[in-house]
């Protein structure tokens, strides 16, 4: 019986020894202790870190990183999440990262198990990709502008200024990123207006006005059934941009909240940017008139909250119009 039960318990230990072999073999691996400094890194850790055992062991795990979760990373619940580390050459990499919580025989935690995936390449593609449809969709954006003479960094500025208010209000990353992205396409329905009527020199009749307002409906029902959600955002933008706070806007008269956040921010960021920025056929107004127009028309044309989001942080976004100045511009 003892012969046995000594077989079984070195059967066990194999393959416990086996399963560390196979996951340190498979993964990158830390563990920390409650202090929060690292007390072990596999061989793979040392290579992508490029730091040797005398420079990382006993180390705190923050010399990677200033990372704000921290206390919540190690609280004794299991946390998983995406990490960026800077190597010790000063190179970013970025690991898919599982924090497990040791415990012995009495609940109680005694070190924490990192355990991660190097995603550092996945990363670098995503950004890519996300730069070439940023790219695209500011193309997109310019057609339905230069069609009608604006120029320049106008679409640029107005994805800046859009994704400065969505941060202000504090909308979760996922909606600032949407808006980011789609907000570049708000006119983009104006490659459905005729030529004659766009670039008309004199005023509008009043049916060559409906027309005109067309180009609401036209970029919504372009970007409406997308199966993307920087494309279907930018149907909302498109849609919504014209409406107006007091209901006295197009193409539905929708009043105050009625009005999607996305085309009440994407309003204010199109106008200022109007305003403020210099054509070759208009000089820029002044801060003080642009300044007393917004005050003018809070509660009427825009969201009175959004407008003190903007005059409280005005500085920001004449940071970005001069960071986007277009060439002709002096």
């Amino acid at each position: 019986m003892t012969q046995k039960s000594e077989l079984n318990l070195n059967e066990t230990i194999r393959v416990v020894n086996a399963y560390k072999e196979a996951i340190d073999e498979s993964n990158i691996i830390l563990r920390i202790d409650l202090d929060k400094n690292i007390i072990y890194a596999n061989e793979a850790f040392y290579n992508i870190s490029l730091y040797s055992k005398n420079e990382l062991l006993n180390k705190p795990y923050s010399m990677f990183g200033d990372y704000k979760q921290i206390d919540e990373m190690f609280n004794g619940k299991i946390w998983k999440g995406k990490l960026s580390y800077q190597n010790k050459n000063n190179q970013e990499f970025t690991l898919n990262v599982t924090i497990f919580p040791l415990k012995n025989d009495e609940g109680k935690v005694i070190e924490y198990m990192q355990i991660s995936h190097d995603i550092t390449e996945i990363k670098n593609l995503y950004e890519e990709l996300e730069e070439t449809q940023r790219e695209i969709i500011y193309k997109l954006g310019e057609i339905g502008e230069t069609r009608s003479s604006e120029t320049g960094n106008h679409v640029k500025r107005v994805a800046e200024y859009s994704k400065l208010f969505a941060q202000k209000i504090n909308l979760n990353n996922d909606d600032i990123n949407r808006l980011f992205m789609a907000s570049p396409m708000h006119d983009i329905g104006k490659i459905g207006i005729p030529d004659a009527i766009l670039n008309k020199a004199g005023k509008l009749t009043q049916e060559e006005w409906e027309i005109m307002k067309t180009h609401t409906q036209i970029g919504y029902e372009i970007l409406k059934n997308s199966k993307r959600e920087t494309l279907k955002t930018a149907g909302i933008v498109s849609y919504t941009h014209h409406e107006k706070w007091d209901g006295t806007g197009y193409p539905l008269g929708l009043k105050e909240k009625e009005i999607h956040i996305f085309g009440r921010i994407t309003s204010i960021a199109d106008v200022f940017d109007a305003l403020s920025s210099e054509r070759v056929y208009k000089k820029a107004w002044s801060l003080e008139k642009i300044y007393e127009y917004f005050n003018d028309e809070k509660g009427k044309h825009f969201d009175p909250e959004l407008i003190d989001v903007f005059f409280n942080n005005l500085d920001e976004f004449l940071a970005i119009r001069d960071k986007y100045k277009d060439i002709y511009e002096i």
